[in-house]
């Protein structure tokens, strides 16, 4: 998938974690980007397959979560195939909740500085003044060192500019900080993999799985990292923890399957 879309994929498998903490205004944004990406983003089959299957699972968190209950008695319903109207419930749940002040779970906003220096680095880099972007960004390391969402919003934006080995650090001291750092593990992962840093790569996707044995897609990206490097006893055994898991998990089939073809023929 693209990088656009393994970010989106991303905040939706974060969507019970989100509602866990009472952030329903995260989780209807990271649903109403997955229908709109349906709907508007060209992609292959297998990545269309992989955004529904995160879209349904996250409308099925958000439709049982008790967070939602007395703020939108009408409740998510989503009916594959019917994105745009997944898109405009999704705002009218954000019109719903983001006058109140507390919906967000608390979440405290940092000072407009905070947000001031992301947006001059966003803007930097789309410019392409990419020490002018750093230097936005030593800054606010400087005045936040322990903001470990910030660490993270900040490789993420790294990494959307193709800055990866200095997006790595910041997703390092963003995994470093969290409670709860399994996504991040994650990103790091599927980062490192595509740098070809397999050995570090795989040290990441297994303190992921070890954070959060309970995700599928954790198996599946450790599995992805064994299919790049022929090891496809590993990628079969992935492949089978992903589907005990979930059993209609249709890339992890298909990934099983491809790792048997590749133990026959070793």
């Amino acid at each position: 998938m693209s990088r656009e879309l393994t970010r989106i994929g991303e905040a939706l498998q974060r969507v019970a974690a989100d509602l866990k903490k009472g952030d329903v205004i995260t989780a209807a944004y990271a649903v109403r980007n997955g229908a709109d990406a349906l709907s508007g983003i060209p992609m292959t089959g297998e990545a269309y397959g992989e955004i529904e299957m995160l879209l349904v699972n996250a409308c099925d968190r958000m439709q049982s979560s008790p967070a939602l209950v007395d703020i939108f008695p009408e409740g998510i319903l989503y009916v594959p195939g019917e994105e745009h109207n997944l898109s405009a419930l999704m705002g009218r749940l954000l019109q719903s909740v983001e006058p109140q002040g507390g919906s967000n779970g608390g979440r405290e906003k940092g000072p407009s500085t905070r947000d001031e220096f992301l947006t001059r680095a966003r803007a930097a880099l789309e410019a392409g003044k990419e020490n002018d972007a750093r230097n936005e960004l030593a800054v606010l390391d400087e005045l936040y060192p322990q903001d470990a969402e910030l660490h993270l919003e900040t490789g993420m934006l790294l990494l959307d500019f193709g800055l990866t080995a200095e997006a790595v650090a910041y997703l390092q001291k963003a995994a470093a900080l969290l409670p709860a750092p399994a996504r991040v593990l994650n990103t790091l992962g599927v980062t490192l993999r595509r740098m070809q840093r397999y050995g570090e790569s795989e040290q990441y996707f297994l303190r992921a799985v070890q954070a959060e044995g309970g995700d599928p897609h954790l198996f599946f990206n450790l599995g992805r990292l064994y299919i790049d490097t022929g090891q496809w006893s590993k990628a079969a055994e992935c492949a089978e923890k992903a589907l005990a898991l979930d059993p209609d998990f249709e890339s992890a089939a298909k990934m099983r399957a491809f790792a048997e073809r590749g133990l026959s023929r070793s």
